[in-house]
């Protein structure tokens, strides 16, 4: 009787396992959900407060009647909708700044071209940039629940979705831009490569490459997590679930040891399968961003062409921290071209970025001093913050936008929201709390006060 009582609930384990994390996904949804309600209502009450519209210095025509559904297309948004409307120039033109019909070429195609998709099917623009927005950002919100899963607490776990749900200009969860879509191939991307669906993987970030420029990030955890597969020589994940329905028989306490195989000569034909795999993630990972780089070499007829017109039209180039240093010192030495608005988000682009060294710092020495099964499992999430906290940090162009660059590092949170797991649930409650409600202030600050790109 002990032993069929036993069965039963070795069999109805799982399924108790399963429902339990079913119930947590969905508080997660809702407090999602919730937060991205509160961020657009401050929004809407900034974009109808008693003032007059933001002075765009690119904008000569009469301001119009201010609008929120319009400011959740700003910017970005913008070209996005342009794109869907008219999909890519035939040619790339790199002669004026202020000739810029062919600058959408810089902007990567998944996104875009999944709006126009959505267009062509009937629907306007930016409702259909909206609509893969919200899609994408629920399914990148459980994607970084799944990957916080496997390395710390289910409560801590919560907490550090949450908390990225609820981070710093976190608004663009709203709108019309890349990231959420971007988030969501990358967290399913390193959550599918910590179970070895090494294809699949691979080409969720293939797509995050063709999303955003950063998914080099997801290449890198990649192909850090194959390294790491490979030298362990396994086909099995550790400590995922088994390949097979099978369950491993464990050995009871009093067993004898089995004695140590010798190694075969050549490994057998399941590991030289799973190599093959391991090798075809990583080319698929690393080819989505330098895939889009080729072909906008191909149209503008120079094999810098990308990289030429992020410079000429946005300032962007990689110049190792220069533009940070040179930020930093503006802000603190109170330079006399700043107003007060200027001040404020230089400030907030210079805390995001020595934010993101010090987390990235407390994540790698985490992996470093690690111990245990899930030892192995830090280090791919540390190499994908690692390349993202290093463009960020790296590169020049509009400082305001750095902000908006944390948006991807959600890797960055697990050991604070670890930390947060161990205090009561009140402060856990309130930390999260507080931070979604002064991300709404900031978006709406950035989408209504601040008059240039976020």
């Amino acid at each position: 009787m002990g032993r069929v009582t036993g069965t039963v609930e070795r069999e109805v384990q799982p399924l108790r396992r399963t429902r339990l994390e079913l119930i947590r996904v969905g508080w997660l949804l809702a407090a999602y959900a919730g937060i991205r309600v509160v961020g657009l209502l401050v929004l809407h009450a900034g974009v109808h407060a008693d003032q007059p519209p933001p002075d765009n210095p690119f904008d000569s025509s009469e301001p119009a009647e201010p609008s929120t559904y319009d400011e959740l297309g700003a910017w970005d948004g913008g070209w996005y909708v342009k794109l869907a409307e008219h999909g890519y120039p035939d040619h790339l033109s790199l002669v004026s700044p202020r000739e810029d019909s062919t600058a959408p070429l810089v902007f990567p195609p998944l996104y875009p071209m999944a709006m126009r998709l959505l267009h062509l099917m009937g629907m306007p623009a930016l409702s259909a940039g909206l609509l893969i927005t919200a899609v994408a950002g629920a399914l990148a919100v459980v994607g970084v629940y799944a990957v916080a899963r496997d390395l710390i607490a289910p409560r801590a776990a919560m907490l550090a979705a949450l908390l990225w749900a609820a981070g710093p200009m976190t608004v663009v969860l709203s709108m019309a831009y890349s990231e959420a879509l971007f988030v969501a191939l990358a967290a399913w991307a390193m959550w599918l490569a910590r179970r070895e669906w090494w294809l699949t993987a691979g080409l969720l970030a293939l797509l995050s490459g063709l999303t955003r420029s950063t998914g080099l990030a997801v290449g890198a955890a990649i192909a850090m997590a194959a390294l790491l597969a490979w030298r362990r020589g396994e086909t099995t994940p550790e400590p995922g679930p088994s390949t097979d329905d099978t369950p491993s028989p464990r050995p009871c306490a009093d067993a004898p040891h089995p004695r140590p195989r010798t190694e075969a000569p050549h490994p057998p034909p399941r590991a030289e399968a799973s190599r093959w795999r391991i090798a075809t993630a990583v080319v698929l990972a690393a080819a989505g961003a330098p895939s889009w780089w080729l072909y906008v070499a191909i149209v503008g007829g120079r094999i810098d062409a990308w990289f030429a017109a992020q410079q000429l039209y946005w300032g962007s180039r990689f110049d190792f921290g220069a533009s940070v240093l040179q930020n930093a010192w503006r802000t603190l030495s109170f330079d006399g071209l700043l107003d007060a608005v200027g001040r404020v988000v230089q400030a907030a682009s210079l805390l995001a970025m020595l934010a993101a060294v010090l987390l990235l710092a407390a994540l790698l020495a985490h992996a470093w001093r690690a111990r245990g099964p899930r030892a192995r499992a830090w280090w791919p999430v540390a190499a994908y913050a690692v390349v993202l906290v290093a463009l960020a940090v790296g590169s020049a162009g509009y400082e305001a936008s750095k902000v908006r660059f944390l948006v991807p590092m959600f890797t960055l949170l697990l050991l604070p929201a670890r930390r947060l797991a161990t205090a009561g649930r009140t402060a856990q409650v309130g930390v999260v709390g507080v931070a979604a409600l002064m991300s709404a202030w900031f978006g709406a600050f950035m989408l209504t006060v601040w008059p240039y790109a976020i």
